[in-house]
């Protein structure tokens, strides 16, 4: 249960962060929209009709489009291939590629700037995300598709290109949620609907596929077409702006594509898309029709956007009497209709229509839409709209005289206060802990626990109060100007936090500027005569919700907190202030500021300016009403137009009433006197007073204040002047005031009142600003005066002041008052009349106990402070950088190198690969034109027989040679000659016979090769194909230059292709070993740098740990000494706080610090502290992870390395053996057929200038080895894991099975049919090739065995004529002597290029692994230390920063002792 709970409420969370994030990424789509100005209108087109010929280029990228017609190619294709973007057709450029990743990425980066920047600090990314938006959805998306598809299809940076698809659509389903169409106008093409653009976001998609295959090039168009004619269908009616080109271009791409279809001309193009608008433009028009002109046809979104478009409505300005008489009322109708119940995204676009330049009504209208019935996407589109509306009004809200400033400083002030009473009471705890008497493990596991908790705490009140206010010149942060709470606020902080007197002295100085700067403000948070009240506009019915006010309490007296501010207000008043929120708020949160209002304070009047500021948030408006009282005292009497008071002021009415001698008058309360007091009964002269103030105004001044000296009386029948008020229908209550009230336009969870009692008034009565002075009417005066009984004059208080009348005036209510000021009255003594009670005044100063005691220490504590607001990296932890960089860098390198090296391996053995194909290629080079000229020279004598075919095959294979030769001749020869003398064979001797006589030459094997070639290029050009007469042989015989030097070369050629495969073979072994030792050192290095940040860190921790120490050197005396302080400033402060937050902690503190008192014990607990360490648990366990982690990234690539070197070393050994076996079979065919033929050639007399058993060693020898090889290789064909599984039974296949299977194309036999010339049956080879390469060397085996024993027996030639015919007749002769040079060699050395391939594949496998290791390793081992380091690093670093706020928790008694002084400084100066 708790599980699911658990992971539920996980959930919750992310579905809660996953709503905020869409909700935001909406808004910024719908604040950054592009309005119809007219750049963005043809900016707009621009993209529009660019996107257009992009779709087009792409479906004809198909190879269909060099089938379609020379006219439409020549017109149509050419131009849009001329302005087209050209990004569909990109000939497989890798640049453009990485070009649109880099685009998606920047697009992705610009997304995140415009997400976290809420404040729009950066204006221009704003600005650019709001055309690169529609930018990449019109013309970058579908070409990043299209290249990425491509490639992705080709495996060609496969998974860069799956990236570049998976970023595309992320972006564009973005685009589809957030932008939305949002209001009635937009520019089409920007914006659609949410399912329109999936839709086509789905179809490009699919088109961007299907146009990868050539084959089905119908499919790609057919897919468009239907698209665009879907896209026409929901944007047909539209009339939105550029919505008319949109329908045009869409046509445009119809016609083009079924023109293109169908292989029309360009001028069957212009017909469809004239057909095409026709038909566009009667449905519009028939759709117009149906809706506007039809009279019973009920209203709808589609009409009344027709009728709120000033640009459609141009074209119907003929109807408009018509429209006027017969539609606006249902309009308007209908908009009513839509903005109560309509759905939401009807009513979002009438919203913001009707509203576009009244923000905060449009807030209302939405912020009282009912989320209950949204869906999910509907709830994100009204959050998204809200929130830019709320940003909208941020900007409009206004505020005079600093009222912000005090807002906020009232808002913080009991909060502030609370946290320094909090911090009070946690530092008397810790120090009471710190005398409590345990055993030593405990006493030190608790002081750990309570360390670590009084650090955080400190360091959090700190970072709370530098973060609202700076702290050198005492202000908040928000704000360049101070104030009064502020000053007192920091200078406290600074001395309970710090105990730095003097910098709070300093302040205190500051106090007499900031009085001269705004004294008025100033003295009045010092008088407690301003409160703030905030309350709740919207979910709350204006209800106050920072309840709990003690200035306001205080200020009130005994009254009972209200729950609204109009609670507070006399009922003329109330209605005045609905009145001025409500035009605060429907004016733009701008109004004339401040309202004077006036208050109850017990059922006294007490005179105030209201000042008004508005926070805003997703739910709700917080109205803060700021409340500052007038200068006391204020003496007056308020009245309304009939003359019935409407309030008072509690001192004058105590004075007035203290002065009468009559009983009742005298215990007359002030709800009485309110209640049914007439200004007439008290001021006789009231009359002649108005109408001096009539007459001011009836003269053109204005002036509504005059001042006046009258005398102010109790009548004798006072009580029946009162009870008769009520029969006089005079009665004073909420129905008695003038008000007038007009109906709002836009929703209020306000309640308003109204008045429904009106009077009859005569044609006498005088007017002031249109408002009726009924005190004046003629019939009224009569009555009152008949009902006074005056007192004598004696009895009259005579005064001095001032008649005032006032009206106050606004959008939906008008109330007026007289209100009557006492400014002189005999015998009054202001200083007797009991004032406003103040909040208490605690300076600063009242903290202090003794001043005397910070003597001498200024300099110590600005030291201190200094030291604590110092965030600059601190020594040790530099160094801890430094030394991880270096690891870092050091693994960096190591992994660099690694590659560097297995690449260069790689490199040097590719390169003996290559080296090894020379060798192979000069035997046959020689041997293949020396066999296919020894061929023609036995068939001049007759020794066998070929086909028409197969001499023309043996001649264009000769041709081929030479060519093949000459082309490699000069870079073979000069490698080989290279190689021979790295071995040691710098000359070799070319022998040679002239008249008889042996001439032996020692030339280098670059000129040996020189000769060799020269004399068999002669040869072949002495020979004419067509004339076989010609062909002299002269260097082919026995005697001959090439058949005297040819074994030599084939031995040198044998010894380089071992000696190259043996020292391959050992450098795997010493590779292996080089990389392990560099490894090994670089672990070293790594250890060695290790050990530096262990031992850095383990004198870090001792420095932790002195300072921690230097606790025990508060003693239970200093101890009780500052918990009697800080008990003192507690109670100061708590003076400013509620009772009920009063002596928290209190009861607790003093019993526990009257505890040690009682049990001050000889020794001291704190001594227990010298034991304390700080622990190296989680510094061994980061440093072995760090060691380990970096150690195992750098052997990595040696793992990596071994793993595939393993399949790579393995295929090129293989690869290398089959260049062996390739060269070995060459030149043993060679050998064997000059060994069965050379003594039967006629004038061939020199056979004894050679040397018969070597020739014949030679051949066996090579018998053996490429029977042991071809062994080898069929075994390691079988048994390896480097190739795929296809590949490797394909060479299998090739080894062991038919090779026409693979090679038919070079086989000719293989498919008889395509032979056109005679062949002799005999010549036919498959019995040959249907066992593969190794059937080839098995027959060649058993036909050594079989034709050439008695060679291998006796060592020397057999002349026996017989065997030779027999020998030479046979089909296996043929097939291996005859056609080997011809055809067979062929696919084998095909074979050994696709095992060289495959092997270049491999290696470049192992670049691939490696250097993705390198870069994926080196990201992740970056990421994962630099997590461990910084969580190390940042940790100490916060650590050091809370070990110095143990300056703090030392009195100034202690610090004044030197010893300690000296040794704190000491401690301190270590961690700075």
């Amino acid at each position: 249960m708790r599980r699911a709970l658990k992971k539920k409420k996980i959930n919750d969370k992310l579905g809660k962060l996953v709503f905020n994030v869409l909700v935001r990424l909406q808004q910024i789509s719908i604040k950054n929209k592009i309005e119809p100005t007219l750049f963005n209108l043809v900016f707009a087109k621009i993209l529009v009709f660019i996107s257009a010929l992009q779709e087009i280029q792409l479906i004809t990228s198909t190879e269909f489009q060099n089938q379609t017609s020379m006219q439409i190619q020549s017109s149509l294709l050419s131009f849009q291939q001329k302005f087209s973007i050209n990004l569909i057709k990109y000939d497989k450029d890798e640049l453009l590629l990485f070009l649109m990743l880099f685009i998606q990425i920047l697009y992705i980066l610009v997304i995140t700037i415009v997400y976290f920047d809420k404040n729009e600090k950066f204006i221009l990314v704003g600005q650019f995300f709001k055309y690169f938006q529609n930018i990449y959805h019109m013309i970058i998306l579908l070409p990043t598709l299209n290249i990425s598809f491509n490639f992705a299809i080709s495996l060609n940076y496969i998974e860069i290109s799956i990236i570049g698809i998976i970023l595309g659509l992320f972006l564009e389903l973005i685009y589809c949620f957030c932008n939305i169409q949002n209001s009635l106008i937009e520019i089409e093409g920007c914006y659609s609907l949410r399912l329109v653009n999936l839709y086509y976001l789905l179809m490009q998609f699919i088109i961007c596929f299907v146009v990868q295959s050539n084959e089905q090039y119908w499919v790609a168009p057919t897919l468009l077409l239907f698209s665009r004619f879907f896209m026409i269908t929901q944007k047909i009616n539209n009339y939105q702006y550029n919505s008319w080109y949109y329908l045009q271009i869409s046509n445009f791409i119809i016609s083009y594509i079924i023109v293109y279809l169908i292989n029309q001309y360009w001028q069957d193009l212009v017909l469809i898309y004239i057909l095409l608008i026709s038909i566009q433009i009667s449905i519009r028009q028939k759709k117009l029709g149906e809706e506007l002109f039809s009279k019973n046809s009920q209203q709808n979104l589609f009409k009344y956007s027709i009728f709120r478009n000033p640009e459609l409505m141009k074209n119907f300005s003929s109807y408009s009497h018509f429209f006027t008489a017969t539609q606006e009322q249902n309009i308007i109708k209908y908009q009513k209709q839509v903005l109560q119940n309509g759905n939401i995204p009807d009513r979002l676009s009438i919203l913001q229509y009707v509203f576009k330049y009244k923000k905060i009504q449009l807030y209302l209208n939405l912020v009282n839409i009912d989320k209950a019935n949204l869906s999910y996407l509907q709830q994100l589109t009204l959050d998204a709209n809200l929130l830019n509306i709320i940003q909208s009004c941020d900007g409009l809200i206004k505020s005079p005289l600093n009222v912000n400033l005090y807002i906020k400083t009232l808002l913080l002030e009991q909060q502030n206060y609370q946290l320094l009473i909090n911090f009070i009471d946690l530092k008397s705890q810790f120090y009471i802990l710190l005398t409590k008497e345990q055993s030593l493990d405990q006493y030190l596991i608790t002081f750990r626990i309570q360390l670590d908790k009084i650090l955080n705490t400190l360091e959090k009140y700190k970072n709370i109060f530098e973060r609202q206010y700076d702290m050198q010149n005492g202000r908040l942060l928000e704000f360049k100007n101070s104030d009064q709470i502020s000053i007192n606020i920091v200078s406290s902080f600074l001395f309970i936090f710090y105990s730095n007197y003097f910098k709070v002295k300093d302040l205190w100085k500051k106090q007499n500027d900031l009085l001269a700067y705004d004294k008025i403000m100033n003295t009045k948070f010092q008088k407690n005569e301003a409160f703030l009240l905030s309350s709740s506009f919207i979910l709350n019915s204006n209800n106050i919700i920072n309840n709990n006010n003690k200035r306001l309490l205080q200020i009130i007296g005994d009254q009972i907190e209200p729950k609204q501010l109009v609670e507070l207000l006399p009922s003329f008043l109330k209605t005045i202030y609905n009145s001025f929120v409500n035009q605060y708020l429907y004016q733009g949160l701008d109004i004339n500021q401040p309202l004077t209002l006036y208050i109850y304070k017990n059922e006294y009047l007490v005179e105030c300016n209201l000042y008004v500021y508005v926070t805003i948030s997703k739910d709700d408006i917080i109205l803060q009403n700021l409340i500052v009282l007038k200068n006391q005292p204020n003496h007056f009497v308020i009245f309304d137009s009939e003359g019935k008071i409407l309030g008072i002021s509690q001192q004058i009415y105590e004075f007035l009433i203290s002065k009468s001698d009559n009983t009742f008058t005298k215990k007359l309360t002030i709800s009485e006197f309110i209640q049914q007091g007439m200004i007439q009964y008290y001021l006789p002269e009231i009359y002649c007073h108005i109408q001096e103030l009539i007459n001011q105004y009836s003269l053109g001044t204005y002036q509504q204040t005059i001042n006046i000296t009258s005398r102010w009386q109790f009548p004798v029948n006072h009580k029946k002047c009162l009870e008769q008020t009520q029969a006089l229908g005079l009665v004073n209550d909420e129905a008695t005031i003038s008000s007038q009230f007009k109906k709002k336009v836009y929703s209020s969870s306000t309640t308003r009142q109204t008045i429904s009692k009106q009077y009859k008034l005569t044609d006498e009565m005088p007017i002031i600003k249109n408002a009726k002075i009924k005190i004046m009417q003629q019939n009224l005066m009569n009555q009152i005066q008949t009902l006074v009984v005056p007192p004598s004059r004696i009895k009259n208080i005579d005064f001095e002041g001032s008649l005032e009348f006032v009206q106050q005036k606004f959008i939906d209510s008008e109330t007026n008052y007289f209100i009557l000021k006492f400014k002189q009255i005999e015998e009054f003594q202001q200083q007797k009349i009991t004032q406003i009670p103040q909040i208490e005044d605690i300076q600063n100063s009242s903290l202090i106990i003794d001043e005397s005691q910070f003597e001498g220490l200024q300099s110590d504590y600005e030291f201190i402070s200094n030291l604590i607001k110092s965030k600059k990296l601190y020594t040790p932890l530099k160094y801890n950088i430094w030394i991880l960089l270096l690891m870092i860098s050091v693994t960096t390198i190591s992994l660099v190198v690694s590659y560097l090296l297995n690449y260069d391996n790689m490199i040097n053995q590719q390169y003996d690969v290559n080296f090894l194909n020379t060798p192979q290629a000069m035997t046959f080079n020689i041997g293949a034109s020396f066999m296919l000229m020894w061929n023609q020279y036995c068939i001049q004598n007759k020794l066998y027989v070929i086909s028409p075919y197969l001499e023309f095959r043996r001649q264009n294979q000769l041709i081929y040679v030479f060519d093949f030769w000459g082309s490699v001749h000069e870079e073979y020869t000069m490698n080989l000659s290279k190689k021979s003398t790295q071995l040691g064979f710098d000359t070799i001797d070319l022998i040679s016979y002239q008249n008889g006589k042996k001439i032996q030459s020692y030339l280098d094997y670059y000129q040996f090769y020189a000769v060799m070639r020269e004399a068999l290029v002669r040869q072949f050009k002495k020979t004419d194909f067509k004339n076989i007469t010609t062909f002299d042989p002269d260097i082919l015989k026995t005697n001959g230059l090439i058949r005297q030097n040819m074994l030599k070369i084939y031995k040198f050629h044998n010894f380089v292709l071992d000696e190259m495969i043996q020292s391959t073979e050992e450098s795997f072994s010493q590779f292996e070993s080089k990389t392990f030792i560099f490894c090994v050192y670089s672990s070293i290095v790594i250890v060695f740098l290790l050990i530096i940040f262990f031992i850095i860190n383990c004198k870090l921790l001792r420095t932790e740990t002195k300072l921690i120490r230097l606790l025990q050197y508060l003693n239970i005396k200093i101890i009780q000494e500052q918990i009697e302080i800080l008990h003192f400033q507690k109670e100061q402060l708590s003076k400013l706080l509620l009772n009920q937050f009063q002596q928290k902690y209190q009861p607790v503190i003093q019993k526990q610090s009257e505890k040690i008192i009682i049990n001050q014990s000889k020794f001291n607990p704190l001594s227990k502290l010298e034991n304390y360490n700080e622990k190296y648990t989680l510094l061994i366990i980061l440093s072995l992870i760090i060691g380990f982690e970096l150690i195992l990234f750098i052997f990595g690539s040696q793992l990596i390395s071994k793993l595939y070197n393993s399949q790579y070393q393995s295929s090129l050994i293989l690869t290398m053996k089959y260049l062996k076996l390739k060269s070995r079979l060459d030149s043993a065919v060679i050998v064997g057929e000059v060994i069965k033929t050379e003594h039967l050639i006629k004038n061939n007399s020199a056979i004894d200038y050679i040397n018969q058993t070597d020739h014949i060693e030679f051949f066996f020898n090579n018998i053996d080895v490429l029977l042991n090889l071809s062994n080898q290789i069929n075994n390691e064909l079988v048994t390896t894991t480097s190739y795929n599984q296809t590949f490797q039974q394909q060479l299998i296949d090739i080894f062991n099975d038919d090779l026409c299977t693979y090679y038919s194309s070079i086989l000719s036999f293989c498919i008889k049919d395509n032979i056109k010339q005679e062949y002799y049956e005999n010549e036919n080879y498959l019995t040959l090739i249907d066992k593969g390469i190794y059937g080839i060397i098995q027959d060649l085996n058993k036909l050594s065995k079989q034709e050439f024993n008695f060679e291998q027996v006796n060592l020397r030639y057999e002349y026996d004529q017989s065997h030779s015919d027999q020998f030479l007749q046979l089909s296996l002769h043929a097939h291996l002597f005859l056609q080997y040079f011809i055809e067979l060699q062929t696919c084998i050395y095909f074979c050994f290029l696709d095992i060289f391939t495959e092997t270049q594949i491999l290696s470049n496998k192992l670049s691939n692994q490696i250097l993705t290791y390198l870069i994926t390793s080196s990201i992740a081992f970056l990421i994962f230390t630099s997590f461990v380091s910084a969580f190390w690093i940042t940790k100490q670093y916060n650590r050091l920063n809370q070990l110095k706020l143990i300056a703090t928790l030392f009195p100034p008694a202690l610090i004044h002792q030197k010893g300690f002084n000296k040794l704190l400084y000491s401690q301190l100066i270590q961690i700075k």
